[in-house]
């Protein structure tokens, strides 16, 4: 693991690609348009923190709702 890099980055990126809403294969937004980097950059802060890491699970349930904004805004673009 690099050194700079703190130890949940392995466990955010492994529980958002393990997660059956936006992980691998999914064809989500989050799973297609994501490094795994990208994913911690994204989804691993709290907003408005400086530095404030989120736990495992805050940061796949804000990669969920990155997926279902996602997704409304597409249909409302469809829906238009």
């Amino acid at each position: 693991m690099n050194a700079t890099r703190h130890p949940r980055h392995d466990e955010i990126v492994a529980a958002i690609r393990a997660n059956s809403l936006v992980g691998r294969g999914t064809c989500s937004p989050v799973d297609e348009c994501f490094t795994d980097d990208e994913l911690v950059e994204q989804f691993g802060w709290v907003p408005w923190s400086l530095g404030r890491r989120r736990s495992v699970v805050q940061a796949t349930a804000a990669a969920k709702r990155y997926h279902r904004t996602n997704r409304a805004f597409g249909d409302d673009i469809r829906n238009a």
